[in-house]
């Protein structure tokens, strides 16, 4: 399983546990993906089962289920659309599982509620300076800042490049999955190219890219803050 590679031998007990309910969720998240892939990739669909309904639920009348026949989910895996859908809520739950860590931190630590309200500014010689929103990347500065971690979710690149995903998976919730010019500054990398209402679209690399990246820095963050509290 791939959350052996992400273990790591803590001695603050709170969070450890805080830690591994983490890597549990992002385990269960990346099952999900890898069964949606093989659907994709491998799953057979005959025609003369095309006209068969698929029910969302068997316990109320056809208006009140969602119902599709096997052939309009056989067009959705043919055409891109199942993929599209399986990523984006992959990554959607990557990112809130990300959420869930830091707010438990918060927790945790008992931070400062006003505190951790106050944006982040990212100042750089080199990219425009950003005022940082985003809940979790909040409460990592600010835990970073007080307990003097030197934590790599902090550094400009990281912070930058986390903010940006986490505003992708703010717009799927708010805007329908299309980008809204709002988050312009907010974009970071492959993403900075997006116009008004152009859809988020994810490659087939990057499941595995925005798993790498987080879990490696609350990897690192874990480990720090343990030095730190035990």
């Amino acid at each position: 399983m791939l959350v052996k590679h992400w273990i790591i031998d803590l001695k603050n007990q709170k969070l450890k546990n805080i830690y591994e309910s983490y890597l549990y969720r992002q385990e269960r998240t990346l099952t999900f993906y890898l069964a949606s892939v093989a659907v994709s990739n491998h799953a057979s669909f005959p025609t003369e089962f095309h006209n068969h309904p698929v029910r969302a639920s068997t316990n109320f009348d056809d208006n009140a289920t969602s119902i599709r026949t096997v052939g309009e989910i056989h067009r959705m895996i043919t055409d891109g659309r199942y993929d599209q859908l399986s990523r984006s809520f992959s990554i959607f739950a990557l990112i809130t599982s990300f959420g869930d860590f830091f707010d438990d931190i918060r927790k945790l630590l008992n931070l400062n509620t006003q505190e951790i309200k106050k944006p982040i500014k990212l100042l750089s010689e080199t990219k425009p300076t950003l005022l940082v929103k985003t809940a979790p990347l909040k409460i990592a500065h600010h835990t970073n800042l007080k307990y003097g971690l030197n934590a790599r979710v902090a550094d400009d690149y990281s912070t930058r490049w986390i903010n940006c995903i986490i505003n992708l998976r703010h717009m799927f919730v708010h805007d329908g999955g299309q980008f809204n010019p709002e988050y312009a500054e907010q974009m970071f990398s492959t993403w900075c190219d997006l116009k008004t209402g152009d859809p988020i679209i994810f490659n087939q690399n990057q499941v595995d890219s925005i798993l790498w990246f987080l879990n490696d820095h609350v990897r690192d963050f874990t480990e720090r803050l343990d030095a730190k509290t035990s």
